[in-house]
């Protein structure tokens, strides 16, 4: 005779599982574009729309880690890493937002343009 009684969810958790994806997907564009070397403006401030990418990937590791608490899911560990590639990531691309301006016009300013 088959058992009334529900086990317990043992799937990965989907909501860390794109915490990951998305951080990844952050953390590599921003590095493609910073080991190309000469990046136009409008290049970097693409860059920064698409480095938003690891924000979503830190909100979703701490919704999954919410819900792997309280479901008893697995994927915790994917969760933490999604966390953390995404705040490397964002923490790349703020430097970026305030360093590189300041490398583009410090020179001009001072030079009186580019040579």
């Amino acid at each position: 005779m088959a058992s009334a009684t529900p086990t317990p969810s043992t799937s990965t958790s989907r909501l860390a599982i794109w915490s990951l994806v998305t951080s990844l997907i952050g953390l590599l564009y921003l590095l493609a574009l910073g080991a190309s070397g000469n990046m136009a403006i409008a290049v970097f401030f693409l860059a920064g729309f698409l480095g938003l990418s690891s924000v979503v990937g830190v909100i979703l590791g701490h919704i999954a880690l919410k819900q792997i608490k309280s479901t008893g899911a697995k994927g915790r560990g994917l969760a933490i890493a999604g966390l953390v590639v995404g705040y490397l990531a964002v923490a790349f691309w703020a430097v970026n937002l305030v360093v590189y301006p300041l490398v583009v016009a410090i020179p001009y300013y001072f030079g009186g343009g580019f040579n």
